[in-house]
């Protein structure tokens, strides 16, 4: 497609074009499970998946799914957490009924500056042992129902 060009009165020139816009110091990064991940023990904070991230500042996104076979009423929380500082970034609770089968699910974002590459994961604990974090969406059995994505908005 070529570009189209609308002249206005005198100087003004105004220039419409399909080439695509760069934007300077935009990336992207993103990590989603590809087995379940099992809580075996309650109350432990287990890495779930994590991604590096370079200097700058970034839009951090993430979502858990979690499932437990079992009955029992159950707590879950997971949070973003910069590995390098300890900083916990954005943190979620959920909690899914006394039924077998039940799935709840937790979701997190936030807006980081780095000042160098960085690990940031995804952790996840239950109030109850032996409960998954899914890697596929219950239903639906989708893929990506645990992942972090960022998007780095600024060098």
């Amino acid at each position: 497609m070529s570009d189209l060009i609308i002249t206005q009165p005198a100087a003004n020139v105004l220039t419409l074009s399909s080439a695509a816009p760069q934007f300077a110091g935009l990336a992207s990064a993103s990590s989603a499970i590809t087995v379940d991940v099992t809580l075996t023990t309650a109350n432990q904070v287990y890495d779930i998946t994590s991604v590096s991230l370079s200097a700058g500042t970034w839009i951090v996104v993430a979502q858990c799914q979690f499932y437990s076979s079992g009955s029992g009423v159950t707590s879950y929380s997971a949070r973003i957490l910069n590995a390098t500082s300890g900083a916990v970034l954005s943190s979620s609770s959920s909690m899914h009924p006394s039924q077998a089968g039940g799935v709840a699910n937790a979701n997190m974002g936030c807006i980081v500056t780095l000042t160098a590459t960085t690990t940031v994961k995804l952790q996840a604990t239950a109030n109850v042992s032996s409960r998954t974090v899914r890697y596929l969406s219950s239903p639906g059995n989708y893929d990506n129902a645990t992942c972090i994505q960022a998007v780095r908005i600024s060098p």
